[in-house]
């Protein structure tokens, strides 16, 4: 599997670096369900009592453990998927993980919802929005707690890619803010959350020139020159 790696400079966050190709290799035994679908969403890996954790994003995600990337094992277990009739009804993506005390985690998904009343045949197009979830026993189950950001245009009636997803949140250890890069209409754009556990309500959008507008449907500026080209 081959990345890209970006890099924020200047301008807090609005100037950025891109890295050439970097490989990834899969746990090789057990293989991974989703390994091929893993690029649509960010690893997150962390050392914790001496064992490396992976988190496998997809439609569901998956936890793998072990002393290093070439000994993970215990990665077929489901362990976050989407709900039934929820914003995440068609998926999510457990993307961003944040050790806390002990064994309390803090996490961040992109959820997809693929019921538009006015076409109740379409199962694949989604309305995308992010939300954070927890856990308190190291990853093995999660507890969601809501949207953090959304798109400033509702969900449609018809079936239309849209909405806020296909983000990365990283924590700034400098500022004790966490920022979120997200894409909004095919463009990326980013927001930022003071708050030490990134909670719903606490997250603020760019636009022209801070972060001022609110992340459950406030407007956002887009990051100049960066633009999410695929379908989604």
């Amino acid at each position: 599997m081959a990345c890209l790696l970006f890099t924020a400079t200047a301008l807090r966050g609005q100037e950025f670096s891109v890295s050439d190709t970097v490989d990834i290799v899969p746990p090789p035994e057990p293989e991974l369900p989703i390994y091929a679908y893993s690029p649509d969403g960010h690893i997150t890996a962390y050392r914790h009592q001496g064992r490396l954790t992976v988190y496998w994003p997809g439609v569901e995600s998956y936890r793998s453990e072990g002393k290093d990337l070439s000994g993970q094992a215990n990665a077929r277990s489901i362990i976050f998927k989407g709900g039934v009739r929820d914003f995440d009804n068609g998926g999510a993506w457990l993307y961003s993980i944040f050790p806390q005390m002990g064994d309390r985690l803090l996490g961040f998904y992109h959820a997809e919802d693929h019921h538009f009343p006015a076409n109740p045949e379409s199962t694949f197009i989604a309305y995308k929005s992010i939300a954070r979830c927890s856990s308190e026993d190291g990853g093995r189950t999660w507890k969601k707690d809501g949207k953090i950001i959304t798109a400033e245009k509702p969900k449609p009636e018809k079936a239309e890619w849209s909405g806020a997803g296909d983000h990365c949140i990283v924590l700034d250890p400098a500022s004790k803010r966490y920022f979120c890069f997200f894409q909004e209409q095919g463009i990326l754009r980013m927001a930022i959350s003071d708050d030490p556990e990134g909670r719903p309500g606490s997250w603020k959008k760019w636009f022209e020139g801070d972060f001022t507008e609110p992340g459950l449907g406030g407007r956002a500026t887009p990051i100049a020159a960066l633009e999410v080209r695929h379908g989604g």
